[in-house]
């Protein structure tokens, strides 16, 4: 299951409610993680510690593969 959260407090409090096998996960982009939105949610997306992290800076094919690799890494029987 994959859930849509940025601000850091709420990626937390689920986190703690879904327990220790919940994951955190972010992909961010250079030139775009770096800017001031003036939005909380979007400005603070980054002051949270992710499990994974994952660096869209390539081409379509490039993101693909680090996911792919990504879910290669757990076990998902």
């Amino acid at each position: 299951m994959f859930i849509h959260v940025r601000e850091p407090e709420e990626i937390a409090r689920l986190k703690k409610k879904l327990g220790s096998d919940c994951q955190t996960l972010l992909v961010r982009r250079k030139g775009v993680s770096d800017k001031i939105f003036e939005n909380p949610s979007d400005d603070r997306v980054e002051a949270y510690e992710y499990n994974v992290v994952i660096e869209n800076d390539g081409d379509i094919e490039g993101l693909r593969d680090s996911v792919s690799n990504l879910l290669k890494s757990y076990d998902l029987r």
